[in-house]
């Protein structure tokens, strides 16, 4: 059985939690705002991403496992190599914005 490397309605729904978690993160600018209401449940959001992420990626990594091909080295690689210029970016951007 062949897995699809990509499952869209999941991908869609982690990116809508990570909204719910930025709007937890901004809900004090929120006050009169509808989006005020989805801000509360930060936490549920929270929760709901990182299990899909962990679904997710043993979603595609699932046949390397099986077939002993799997590498940590590579995958630990590809994970900060996705993960850390956004962290970088946004670093930078959270010192700006401290100092302005």
């Amino acid at each position: 059985m062949m897995l699809q490397k990509k499952i869209i309605g999941l991908d869609l729904l982690r990116f809508f939690m990570a909204i719910i978690m930025v709007l937890y993160h901004v809900q004090s600018l929120l006050k009169n705002s509808f989006l005020n209401e989805l801000s509360f449940n930060g936490f549920f959001g929270t929760s709901t991403f990182f299990i899909l992420s962990g679904f997710i990626l043993t979603h595609v990594y699932l046949k390397k496992i099986q077939l002993n091909k799997f590498s940590n080295t590579v995958f630990l690689i590809k994970r900060f190599s996705a993960l850390y210029p956004i962290h970088i970016v946004t670093m930078c951007l959270a010192i700006f914005t401290f100092f302005y």
